[in-house]
């Protein structure tokens, strides 16, 4: 029994390694993330003062312009699929560590149950000699005693019974 207990509990120390090495990563992801969207957000703004900027006489974008919101729009693209990138990461991770941590409870349970048993020494369900403990049935003159529940014949619902 000290066998298995040890397992679980191995493989308990385990479990909190691996979960602190994901919250550290989702941490880090959390934080790309943010970084990513500060900058998009960066960029859609500068992009809008390009695009106010004066135009040429004709009405259209002057060619520096042009080529500078291409370059912006080119950044932000790569940004938003990074950014994507690292969402998808964020679910991943976040699944992986509710698996975890799932598997980490049962395993609490089940050293729990083998502490208990070990505590008791045996089986919860078995008495201290190894025998099904009995239930003693109630006292007689608590079910002579109980007050009968009284069923009035007062009026009857108008609603039928579902059928």
């Amino acid at each position: 029994m000290q066998n298995s207990l040890g397992g679980i509990e191995e493989e308990l120390t385990k479990a909190e390694r691996q979960l602190a090495t994901l919250r550290e990563t989702l941490k880090r992801l959390h934080g790309e993330s943010a970084a990513h969207d500060a900058a998009l957000h960066e960029m859609g703004l500068r992009a809008k003062e390009i695009m106010n900027r004066p135009k040429t006489w004709r009405g259209g974008s002057k060619s520096s312009d042009a080529a500078e919101l291409e370059a912006l729009r080119a950044e932000m693209r790569a940004r938003t699929e990074a950014m994507s990138r690292s969402v998808e990461a964020m679910r991943s991770v976040s699944a992986q560590a509710t698996e975890l941590t799932k598997r980490q409870q049962d395993l609490s349970k089940v050293r729990a149950d083998l502490v208990a048993r070990d505590d008791q020494g045996g089986s919860p369900l078995l008495d201290t000699e190894g025998h099904v403990p009995t239930t003693a049935p109630p006292p007689r003159d608590v079910i002579d005693e109980a007050p009968r529940p009284a069923f009035g014949r007062g009026p009857r619902s108008s609603r039928k019974r579902p059928e």
